[in-house]
């Protein structure tokens, strides 16, 4: 009995390739193990950048664009915005956000709209809440060269010593 080969679905094939190649670009975009000077991945010809940038529109990806050097760029997206807590006085906070991009990308934390001195990268570390943060909003800017986008607020609450929330 002859064993029938399969013979794979070309059209199928034709349309995931873009998708797979976008996604290579992007990685390798993001990652600087993947790309060790922080440069983005130079497309192969010029079409084929503005092919991955009409699958990505396809497929619900904003912000990746052409630059005039012909480079693929992604402007942030944030895959974890920074969340709300809740905490005794004096405990310690972290917030932190995950975004991808085009690298570089820099980082700006606000409190209620103000920046916040030195605190310019993923994460934000508030050493010991008070009650002056109770109620605060804290955001974070994150930006690079194709794009800058700002997170929703995560708000702080603040709750003194002895009193408990009713959840706890």
């Amino acid at each position: 009995m002859a064993r029938r080969r399969s013979v794979p679905n070309w059209t199928r094939v034709r349309r995931a390739a873009p998708l797979a190649l976008l996604a290579l670009v992007l990685v390798a975009c993001g990652s600087r193990s993947a790309d060790p000077h922080g440069t983005a991945v130079q497309a192969v010809a010029g079409s084929v950048a503005e092919r991955l940038v009409g699958a990505a529109a396809g497929r619900g990806l904003a912000g990746v664009s052409v630059a005039p050097d012909g480079l693929a760029e992604m402007a942030p997206q944030l895959l974890q915005p920074p969340q709300s807590m809740l905490v005794r006085e004096g405990d310690s906070v972290l917030f932190s956000v995950e975004a991808v991009g085009t690298a570089p990308l820099q980082y700006q934390w606000l409190r209620d709209g103000a920046t916040i001195a030195g605190a310019r990268g993923p994460l934000l570390r508030i050493d010991a809440a008070q009650r002056a943060d109770d109620g605060a909003h804290y955001q974070v800017e994150v930006s690079n060269r194709a794009g800058r986008l700002l997170s929703p607020a995560a708000h702080l609450a603040v709750e003194r010593f002895g009193w408990r929330a009713p959840w706890d």
